[in-house]
């Protein structure tokens, strides 16, 4: 069984800071997100989305395999999960067993608009 190693506080605001600058340069304002440090099993981080109330739970792991220490970015981390939110809707609707056309395109253009902005530098 490998060591385990915790993260710590540090990296975890580290980690919050960052999300939150992508979630601000996503332009994902109209999410409200809130944030965990707990152990997760196989990954660095995760996302739970609740798209119906445009809230979801970040979770950044307080437990890393030793192994793992030196590939742990929370930087990387943060942006990683914050780009899972901005697919979120796109997802949501990929998911639904009766999909309208209509309702993709217009979840993909949306996330066409945010990257537009992102690309330009004006987000």
């Amino acid at each position: 069984m490998a060591k385990k190693r915790r993260t710590t506080r540090a990296q975890f605001e580290a980690f919050k800071r960052h999300f939150r600058a992508w979630q601000k340069r996503l332009g994902l304002f109209d999410w409200k997100v809130y944030f965990e440090h707990e152990p997760l099993d196989a990954s660095f981080a995760e996302i739970k989305i609740h798209n119906s109330q445009h809230i979801a739970l970040v979770t950044m792991t307080s437990r890393l395999d030793a192994d793992d220490w030196g590939d742990f970015r929370p930087r990387t981390s943060a942006r990683h999960e914050a780009l899972h939110l901005l697919l979120g809707d796109l997802a949501a609707e990929g998911r639904h067993r009766f999909v309208r056309p209509d309702d993709l395109v217009r979840t993909e253009e949306a996330v066409i608009c945010r990257l537009e902005k992102v690309l330009e530098g004006k987000a």
